[in-house]
């Protein structure tokens, strides 16, 4: 996975992903993927509780489908760069429809033939900007390295994406959604629906900002889990890719979830 022992062509595609440690015994915390090849993939994350050589459990946001992909590699290098640690994954054994269902996945999202890939042909440059430009974006906001450093409340969440604040003696929490353009670029209009509206499709209307994003502040019940999804155009069902976990639901896909 070092530069010098690469045999595959490499592509820029950033993924928002969940990873613990393959033998249990922790929670999943949240990275991005910074490169593809065929044999794996590396990663960016703040949390550095993980070694070279260790097995870990990785899911694969794809946010045009709304799911997670499981995947199961082995930790080749880590180092720290700036603020956050950086590793390389090589993909352990898989048969091989999974994993050129995988790789099609991922260069479907990167826009990237297939082929490209599998047998190593470069992309275009235009391929690798896009790619460089949707990775650094959606970087800030995963790790929250806004160009203004603002200075949070105690009672103010550090949780990257869903942002609570606690009012009223803690009885109440203001809760901050946002759904980012990378997420929807196509929305014209989104809602927010779940437990805390009866699953009203039209009740709740997030606003667009400047930069694209939607976003809505509620105030809840604390001491509580709501089960929410956003629809997007009033057609398309989309995840939060920041919830505080996924449940199951009776349509055979997953809730995001918001604890407060």
């Amino acid at each position: 996975m070092l530069d010098e022992q690469r045999q595959f062509s490499r592509f820029d595609i950033p993924l928002i992903l969940e990873f613990k440690p393959a033998n249990g015994g922790s929670k999943y915390t949240w990275g991005l993927t910074r490169n593809f090849s065929f044999d794996g993939f590396s990663f960016e994350t703040r949390d550095a509780n993980f070694e070279p050589q260790e097995n870990m459990e990785f899911k694969l946001k794809f946010p045009q489908g709304g799911t997670f992909v499981s995947v199961v590699g082995n930790v080749v290098w880590k180092k720290y760069v700036e603020d956050r640690y950086t590793a390389g994954v090589k993909l352990r054994e898989a048969n091989e429809k999974f994993k050129k269902e995988l790789l099609k996945k991922v260069c479907d999202y990167g826009n990237i033939p297939l082929d490209a890939i599998l047998y190593g042909k470069k992309p275009e440059s235009t391929m690798m900007d896009r790619g460089e430009e949707r990775h650094s974006k959606i970087l800030r906001k995963l790790l929250g390295r806004d160009k203004k450093q603002v200075k949070k409340s105690p009672m103010e969440s550090d949780t990257v994406g869903i942002k609570k604040q606690y009012i009223k003696a803690g009885s109440v929490c203001k809760v901050t959604f946002r759904l980012p353009k990378e997420a929807a670029p196509e929305a014209e209009s989104i809602a927010i629906v779940g437990e805390f509206n009866d699953w009203n499709a039209t009740k709740t209307l997030m606003q667009k900002t400047e930069t694209g994003d939607f976003t809505i502040t509620l105030e809840l019940p604390s001491n509580r889990e709501y089960r929410f999804r956003y629809l997007i155009n009033g057609t398309r069902w989309e995840n939060d890719w920041h919830a505080d976990k996924y449940i199951p639901n009776s349509y055979g896909g997953e809730d995001s979830v918001a604890v407060v």
